[in-house]
């Protein structure tokens, strides 16, 4: 009999399988459980480079957020936040490649679009079962608000998200800006620290720039990482 992690890469036949790195959870986090699994399936099949962004931004997520806060001051557990950080992009299945991947400056009505997918992608989650229901759901709907209020969908400001939604939407930056492109290449630590500074008070919460002072090392050490993963397949 096919052993079940591998079982589970395919939905039925003809399908592609899913990448190898799916099934290999960092510290803290666990075996996406089907549920996850099915959407992240849809992504793939969908855009698969975003499901590797997504990946990325998930395992980040884990990884600063296990450094901000000891066990016993979590709100959420890493395996759920990892599993609602997976996701933050579900939206953009509702986004058609063609706009996905286009190689230029988007029209205002190309921007509108691609602002939807938080909100899509808040509204799709919200139809999970048990408690990662609201979890996911917050994460997508959130990951592109900002400190100032100059974020989207709603423009929520100052301390109105708790800390592990603001912990995605930073890593969510931080991939986009590090993980190299067709087009680019991927940000220096160096670089990419400069934008989080000029960035505090701004997009990000100073409070919280402030405590990743010691912590930009190892996060761009996971990011080469999970990079590495996702190249793999």
């Amino acid at each position: 009999m096919e052993d079940a992690p591998r079982a589970m890469r395919f939905a039925h036949a003809g399908d592609a399988p899913l990448p190898d790195y799916l099934f290999k959870p960092p510290p803290g986090a666990k075996t996406l459980e089907p549920g996850v699994l099915a959407l992240a399936r849809l992504l793939h099949r969908h855009h698969g480079d975003t499901l590797a962004h997504s990946w990325r931004v998930a395992g980040l997520t884990v990884f600063l957020y296990a450094r901000l806060l000891p066990s016993g001051q979590r709100k959420v557990p890493l395996h759920d936040l990892h599993s609602a950080a997976l996701l933050h992009d579900i939206g953009k299945v509702g986004i058609s490649t063609e706009l996905l991947n286009a190689p230029r400056a988007l029209s205002d009505e190309e921007r509108v679009t691609m602002r939807d997918h938080a909100s899509h992608g808040g509204r799709l989650l919200f139809t999970l079962r048990g408690p990662l229901r609201a979890l996911a759901s917050l994460v997508a709907i959130t990951h592109h608000e900002g400190w100032n209020g100059q974020g989207y969908p709603a423009g929520s400001a100052g301390g109105a998200l708790p800390l592990h939604c603001q912990v995605a939407a930073m890593m969510d930056v931080f991939d986009a800006l590090a993980s190299p492109r067709a087009y680019k290449p991927g940000w220096s630590l160096k670089r990419l620290v400069g934008l989080f500074s000029e960035e505090s008070g701004k997009q990000f919460d100073p409070r919280l720039i402030a405590r990743m002072a010691p912590l930009w090392t190892s996060l761009h050490a996971e990011h080469r990482r999970l990079f590495e993963q996702t190249s793999q397949g």
